[in-house]
């Protein structure tokens, strides 16, 4: 609340509003990761106006993205999967409206790859599959994704992400 007060007394500082931005990001995370969704949907309501607000300053709009995924994993870790969706959907549009800025599409791509892997944790396969199909239809997205996924240590059956 002190940075955000300081940021609105000097508009003429994006700085402040950066920093005000990265602060809610990392409370999203905190909040999700404590299983408090509804703070930090909150927080991430609040951030998503901010960027709305300053369409001039691109560093909003990628702690605006870094905050949706924050907020993902929150809704994914809640077993809250709609809620997931609907935030990856608002994503994938923040991001193709600003094609310009890789930063949207870094976060796009890295929740493509929590979204496959809440499904495949909660067994609907089949929804899995629609949504594999869907980034498979983006092959820039779906190299990403893959490389993301590449990353990751193998399964317990010793195969790797698949």
């Amino acid at each position: 609340d002190a940075l955000e007060k300081l940021a609105a007394k000097n508009p003429e500082e994006p700085a402040l509003r950066e920093q005000q931005a990265k602060g809610a990001v990392n409370l999203i995370g905190f909040y999700g990761d404590a299983g408090d969704i509804a703070p930090a949907r909150a927080l991430y309501d609040a951030l998503e106006k901010l960027a709305a607000n300053h369409p001039e300053e691109p560093a909003l709009r990628e702690q605006q993205a870094q905050g949706v995924f924050n907020l993902i994993v929150g809704y994914g870790n809640a077993g809250d999967i709609a809620s997931a969706r609907a935030l990856y959907d608002a994503l994938e549009k923040l991001a193709a409206k600003h094609p310009e800025e890789p930063a949207l599409r870094e976060q796009q791509a890295r929740g493509a790859a929590l979204m496959q892997y809440l499904y495949e944790q909660n067994g609907d396969e089949g929804t899995c599959r629609r949504f594999e199909k869907k980034v498979k239809s983006d092959p820039e997205l779906e190299a990403m994704v893959r490389a993301l996924l590449d990353t990751l240590p193998p399964t317990e059956d010793g195969k790797g992400k698949e």
